[in-house]
């Protein structure tokens, strides 16, 4: 049909009498322009240049690109999930022989899902991260499964790349960090024994003025006791205080104990809120036997404010400043321990960028003794630096100072005499932002809570087993006795139906407290269990405590102390 107005196509003749056409393949390529084959060489180089230099990088380098370009309008989870299915891209041979390859290449066009190292759910959420931090994130750790079942770490820099509103390529430089990690977990564990190490040398100064003290305290014991015997018919009030004088030599035994155990374990680095004024107090006395009767020791405590902190590394710090300052005193001299509420100047917080800003208390131990050379200064708290004769210093104290310093935000500064004579080591610690706790104990009243019901107490020590049972029937308790862990466990198996509660030694033989704890528990689950103990808590097992129904109660203990924790712990499973 022909449309009205067009012209009808000539007919096409047959081929034959076209001619004959030579074949395609003998049509010799048009030639280049000159401007196109200098552009594509200058592509070859631009991408040797670029191959080049990602080969040569220790980190690992690689890209992915998504099947077609995500709209960044999507919600940031499920982009994380497009990406999971990218295409690699780009790899370096860093990221081939982290995977036991030569060739980059054979990764090439393989999914994120079946590459990815780490577990996918984590980089999506690395990802989703990378979106909300404006699409760069640097130092992300992440945890690499390798194919002979070994971890690696690496930190992660990567770049979400976006084109015309939309993400079309993730790049991704991770750098190996485990060696790193190793290294510093040793550090980490060195320093840990550093500390132990110098607290032992200190303790062994400390050995000869606890013996002293322990003996005096002995002495008062033994004579007053004779004294309440003697004095108990003919001269009642007398004897009562001779018992009071007993009962005060005690608690002062009992917080030598304390403060020295405290002293002698490695701290777990549990942080707590105290006056740094109280803490000073309550070492002094111990510091004073550190100090040669030739050497005073004076106190001017001005801050009243508190601290966060390890008690037991603060402790380590003012010891080891005090030991310091004792070596720097051939003859008769003077140590001053001082406290103040003095902020870091602009030069200060100039040279120890990790300092905060906020309020500051300062702690300062001085001493009149030798001075500090220019050239010794700079290298004081260099582990294992000493100015000592061989055989009279290991050179840690004043590294453990800085550590210890350092880990709670603070740092350590020098003043030295201009005539080479007396230092002052000045340390400043961030004051916490809530009141404190004082570290003395709180007194107890003396009226103490009753009871009635039946309790099983299991000590392996004799008179203590016997004074916990005085004090318990004096209350009013029936008590059955356990000689240790084991026979607790068999008089609980056969009288559970009239124990009320069970007080146990920590540490005691064949079973400890803390096994005859769970073999009780299985037996009888809602039973309240005391555990008392005269250890540090380096000593328990990890998950205490147990359960609900479980308390800890210090040794030594006194009476009130005692029928007090033990009436909490009835009356909690009676509520």
């Amino acid at each position: 049909m022909r449309i009205p107005g067009m012209r009808a196509l000539p007919k096409h003749k047959p081929a034959d009498t076209i001619g004959h056409l030579p074949p395609v393949s003998s049509i010799a390529p048009l030639p280049e322009p000159a401007e196109v084959q200098s552009l594509r060489a200058e592509i070859r180089q631009i991408e040797d240049r670029f191959t080049s230099f990602i080969d040569s990088e220790s980190e690992s380098i690689f890209c992915y690109e998504p099947d077609m370009p995500i709209p960044v309008t999507l919600p940031a989870r499920e982009v994380a999930q497009w990406f999971l299915n990218s295409k690699l891209a780009v790899a370096n041979k860093t990221f081939a022989r982290l995977r036991n390859e030569v060739d980059p290449q054979v990764f090439i066009g393989r999914p994120m899902r079946e590459l990815a190292r780490e577990n996918l759910d984590r980089v999506a959420s690395l990802i989703e991260q990378l979106i909300e931090s404006a699409n760069k994130r640097q130092g992300a750790e992440v945890k690499q499964m390798q194919p002979d079942g070994s971890i690696r770490y690496a930190l992660s820099n990567a770049h979400l790349v976006q084109s015309n509103g939309c993400y079309t390529r993730l790049w991704v430089i991770l750098r190996d960090i485990t060696e790193q990690k190793r290294l510093q977990a040793e550090h980490e564990a060195l320093q840990i024994q550093l500390r132990q190490a110098q607290r032992m040398e200190s303790l062994g100064l400390l050995a000869g003025g606890i013996a002293h003290d322990f003996n005096n305290l002995l002495v008062v014991i033994e004579n007053c006791a004779q004294f309440a015997g003697d004095d108990m018919e003919s001269n009642p009030a007398e004897a009562r205080e001779s018992l009071r004088q007993i009962e005060d030599a005690s608690a002062r035994a009992a917080a030598l104990v304390r403060s020295l155990m405290a002293f002698a374990r490695p701290s777990v680095g549990a942080m707590r809120t105290v006056y740094l004024d109280s803490l000073v107090l309550d070492l002094t006395a111990m510091l004073r036997r550190l100090i040669p009767a030739r050497i005073s020791l004076t106190t001017r405590l001005l801050s009243s404010n508190a601290i966060k902190a390890d008690v037991v590394q603060i402790e380590q710090v003012m010891v080891n400043l005090v030991i310091n300052a004792v070596d720097a005193i051939d003859d008769v001299g003077e140590i001053t321990i001082g406290t103040s509420n003095l902020d870091p100047s602009p030069r200060q917080r100039a040279l120890y960028p990790w300092v905060q800003e906020g309020p500051f208390v300062r702690l300062c131990v001085t001493d009149n003794g030798r001075g500090i050379a220019p050239d010794v200064r700079t290298r004081l708290f260099e582990p294992f630096f000493t100015t000592k004769p061989e055989g009279k210093g290991n050179g840690l104290g004043l590294s453990v100072v800085w550590g210890a310093v350092k880990r709670h935000g603070g740092f350590v500064d020098i003043e030295t005499g201009e005539d080479a004579q007396g230092t002052r080591f000045c340390v400043f610690l961030p004051q916490a932002p809530d009141r404190g706790v004082q570290t003395t104990p709180v007194p107890l009243f003396a009226d103490a809570p009753l009871g009635s019901e039946t309790i099983l107490v299991a000590d392996d020590h004799e008179l203590v087993r016997n004074v916990t049972k005085d004090v318990l029937e004096r209350a009013g308790y029936k008590v059955i006795l356990a000689l240790d862990g084991e026979d607790a466990i068999r008089t609980f198996s056969e009288k559970q139906a009239v124990i009320d509660a069970v007080i146990l030694d920590a540490i005691m033989p064949k079973v400890s407290g803390f096994v005859a704890h769970e073999q009780i528990r299985q037996m009888r689950p809602n039973v309240p269990i005391m555990v008392a103990s005269g250890h540090t808590r380096d000593v328990f097992p990890e998950d205490w405590p147990f359960r609900e129904g479980s308390t800890l109660l210090s040794k030594p203990f006194r009476s009130e102390e005692l029928l007090r924790a033990l009436r909490a712990l009835l009356d909690a499973k009676r509520g």
